[in-house]
């Protein structure tokens, strides 16, 4: 038998989707797992049927914390680990069942320190379904760091999504380096990632579809971001300066990459100054717009190419301090947009 594969779940307010990807987990064929869940403070009955799935399998481990985010609760489950291996689950999805068998496999065949397979995303609302496949093929942890730019775009043959689900990892590697997901409500993931290829030796992609992906409709997943989700953008920033950005200096198309999605993000922190959330009017939305802009310092990320007319058109307008126009538009996106109507 191969070494132990931990499956940490942050479990919130999935009362109505746990027990699918309970299922999932009972009915991999690499029976030697043990099934992590972390109830993030629910307030529905998510931690109750967290508790009956673990009477029923003694693989089951059950911790309940308060609130804080996917990202805490996930370091909390890497505390409680006790596997050679691990991997991070949405709690609203689920492995088709050779999954971890078909990971631990080119992990131990590979010798690499993280493996990344392809996934199928279904829509919630239109049960449409995308199957996202790599090819076969692994590169050294050095290559991946210097040429990241290669790993990090969008539509490339490689492309490392911010997800943590459809990857396997080591836990000795996590712990020996002391990383961990940072405290965000939105990009943990991503920062995570980055800190974990920041020292691996080898990576490993495999042709393999392992895992069911529900994708959430534009109007629910509006209500997903956070109040505060500026901070997210920053805190990211933050990990990434730490991270990639020192990987290769030379690596420029790298360094545009992150500029670019960093000014796309600030840009949809002040979509969100629009939501019912926020509870702004039209004075304190505008203040709180300024306040964006300059505590993300985006005036000065330059030399960069955003595909968006939309987003390239807001960040001149941020670039003129035109506020008045930047709210009209972004107020007429967030309506098209939150209507289905773009």
């Amino acid at each position: 038998m191969s070494g132990l594969v931990s499956v940490v779940v942050p479990v919130y307010n999935m009362g109505n989707s746990i027990n699918e990807c309970i299922a999932s987990l009972k009915k991999q064929d690499y029976d030697n797992i043990e099934v992590i869940l972390v109830d993030d403070g629910s307030k529905d009955n998510s931690y109750e049927q967290c508790l009956l799935a673990a009477q029923q399998d003694s693989r089951i481990k059950v911790f309940h914390t308060e609130n804080r985010g996917s990202g805490p609760a996930r370091n909390y489950g890497i505390e409680k680990a006790s596997g050679k291996y691990i991997c991070f689950p949405d709690a609203d999805d689920y492995y088709y069942d050779n999954a971890l068998s078909r990971m631990v496999s080119i992990m131990e065949t590979e010798q690499c320190d993280l493996v990344v397979r392809g996934y199928t995303e279904i829509e919630t609302e239109t049960k449409r379904e995308k199957i996202n496949r790599y090819r076969d093929m692994s590169f050294s942890g050095d290559y991946v760091r210097r040429n990241y730019n290669e790993f990090l775009e969008y539509g490339s043959e490689f492309f490392i999504n911010g997800t943590p689900w459809n990857k396997l990892y080591k836990l000795d590697v996590i712990r020996e380096n002391r990383i961990s997901y940072p405290p965000l409500r939105r990009h943990q993931d991503t920062g995570f990632i980055s800190r974990y290829i920041g020292v691996i030796n080898k990576l490993s992609f495999s042709s393999d579809v392992v895992y069911v992906n529900y994708t959430n409709d534009v109007r629910k997943e509006w209500d997903k971001f956070p109040v505060n989700y500026v901070d997210c953008v920053v805190g990211l920033y933050d990990v990434w300066k730490e991270t990639v950005l020192t990987w290769n200096p030379e690596n420029k198309r790298t360094e545009e990459i992150i500029k670019e999605r960093y000014v796309e993000r600030v840009i949809k922190a002040i979509e969100l100054t629009f939501s019912p959330k926020a509870g702004l009017n039209g004075r304190t939305r505008k203040r709180r717009i300024c306040e964006i802009i300059e505590m993300t310092d985006v005036r000065n990320i330059r030399g960069i190419n955003i595909q968006s007319r939309y987003q390239t058109l807001i960040y001149k307008l941020i670039l003129e301090n035109r506020i008045d126009l930047l709210m009209v538009l972004v107020r007429f996106k967030v309506f098209m947009a939150k209507n289905h109507l773009m």
